[in-house]
C-alpha cells in the first residue's frame, strides 16, 4: 500500500508539473503568434545551496543553458517566457571509500516572466521543472551488498521563482546580471536556493 501511495503522489507530481509545463507553453505560443519574439540566447552559471549533512549546507556549482523570449506589453514592461536546460552533478558530497553514492541530475524548466526596461533590467519569473536524476551507488569491503543492487533513475518535479536584474551591454544585444532562484522539489527537501550570474545574447529582434 506504502508503495502504491509512492507511486500515485510522483505521477500526481508529475502532471501538475506537466500541467504548469503546458500552460507556459500555451502562454508563449499566443505570445508568439500575436507579435514576433525577440529571441536570445543565454547561459548561466549557479551555486546551488544543499544541506547533505542534517543542517549543514554546502554550495555546488550548476550550469544551465536557456534561450528566452521577449514581447513588449508597454509601459516599459515585457513578457518573458524561457526555456530552461541543466545539470547538476558537478560537486558531490565526500562519502567514506568503502560506500560511494553520486547523484546526476538533469532539469528541464519552463517560465514566464516580467521585465521592466530601464537602465537596470529587474525580472521576476515563476516557473516550473521535470528533474531526472540517476543514482549510482559504489561499494567497497568491508561493504556488501546482497539482494537488488542500489541506485536507480527517477523523475521528480516541482515550481520555481526567480527574481534577478541585468545591466544592458552593447545596445541591448548581451544582458548580464545576477539572480536568486527558490525551488521546491517534490520530495527532496535537501536544496532550494540557488545564486547565480546568467548572460544572454539576442539572436533576433522582434519586427518593428
Amino acid at each position: 500500500m506504502t508503495a502504491r501511495l509512492r507511486v500515485l503522489r510522483r505521477r500526481s507530481a508529475t502532471l501538475v508539473v506537466l500541467a504548469t509545463l503546458s500552460v507556459v507553453t500555451g502562454l508563449c505560443s499566443w505570445q508568439a503568434a500575436a507579435a514576433p519574439l525577440d529571441l536570445a540566447l543565454g547561459a548561466d552559471l549557479g551555486w546551488l545551496w544543499r544541506s547533505d549533512y542534517g543542517d549543514s549546507s554546502r554550495g555546488y556549482r550548476v550550469p544551465e543553458i536557456f534561450i528566452a523570449g521577449r514581447h513588449a506589453l508597454g509601459h516599459r514592461l515585457s513578457f518573458r517566457p524561457a526555456v530552461r536546460l541543466g545539470y547538476v552533478g558537478l560537486g558531490q558530497p565526500v562519502m567514506p571509500s568503502s560506500l560511494r553514492m553520486r547523484e546526476d541530475d538533469l532539469t528541464l524548466g519552463a517560465e514566464a516572466g516580467l521585465t521592466y526596461d530601464a537602465v537596470i533590467v529587474p525580472s521576476l519569473v515563476l516557473g516550473a521543472m521535470v528533474v531526472s536524476r540517476l543514482t549510482t551507488v559504489a561499494v567497497a569491503p568491508p561493504v556488501a551488498v546482497t539482494g537488488a543492487g542500489l541506485g536507480g533513475f527517477d523523475l521528480y518535479a516541482g515550481p520555481y521563482v526567480q527574481a534577478g536584474v541585468a545591466a544592458k551591454l552593447w545596445g541591448g544585444a548581451v544582458m548580464v546580471g545576477p539572480f536568486a532562484r527558490f525551488a521546491s522539489v517534490y520530495r527532496d527537501a535537501r536544496a532550494h536556493w540557488r545564486f547565480g550570474v546568467e548572460a544572454s545574447w539576442r539572436l533576433s529582434p522582434a519586427a518593428e
